[in-house]
């Protein structure tokens, strides 16, 4: 999502879920951590948002205006998925899937129109075009992402679980009740998360 780690942090205050933000560029990556969740502390509503994915958790925490948000996530083997959050609600969700799985040219130009709106930049006709390719699906995540400008994917994505756990400027973000959320959203704190010591990184 756009923005740096400290704004999106204050975004998820509100939204019950534990996750990894790490900067990268003028965007923020972000990733479940279930591996930093306190023992006996999640609830209701953080067990459906970690069930439901991170696009649970941007439809939940990024519903103010300038967080469009762009989820990318692996499906079983052979399958990529690329989603668009925006104003509370999945807005497009794109899945790659080898062949006979390409959407009609309707779809993908419409789709394509939310992905470059969503990253800022890009050709529409071109993304429509990587929409439709029944090729590789990780390599047309990867080049997708490429022709909209944004970041690449963190090594090891789709392949193992919190692979931004290394990566510099690393944050967690916990998971608070809704009293202690109100708090802190409420507080002249600007960054709630303060950054983890990564081998002195």
């Amino acid at each position: 999502m756009p923005g740096p780690p400290q704004r999106v942090s204050q975004e998820l205050l509100l939204c019950g879920a534990t996750v990894r933000l790490a900067p990268a560029g003028r965007w923020t990556l972000m990733e479940s951590a279930p591996s930093e969740e306190a023992p006996g502390k999640r609830g209701r509503r953080a067990s459906v948002l970690r069930l439901d994915g991170l696009a649970a958790v941007a439809e939940s925490a990024f519903d103010s205006a300038g967080m469009t948000t762009l989820v990318a996530r692996r499906e079983g083997d052979d399958a990529c998925v690329l989603s668009v959050v925006a104003k509370g609600r999945t807005a497009a969700r794109h899945r790659w899937a080898g062949p006979g799985a390409s959407p009609s040219q309707e779809t993908a130009r419409r789709h394509a129109d939310l992905l470059v709106g969503a990253a800022g930049q890009g050709d529409a006709r071109e993304i429509a075009r990587l929409l439709r390719d029944p090729g590789d699906p990780s390599q047309l995540l990867i080049r997708t992402l490429t022709a909209l400008g944004l970041p690449p994917l963190p090594v090891g994505f789709g392949e193992r679980a919190e692979v931004l756990a290394d990566a510099r400027g690393a944050t967690v973000h916990r998971a608070r009740s809704l009293w202690q959320g109100m708090k802190d959203f409420m507080s002249d704190e600007t960054d709630p998360n303060p950054p983890l010591q990564l081998d002195g990184r």
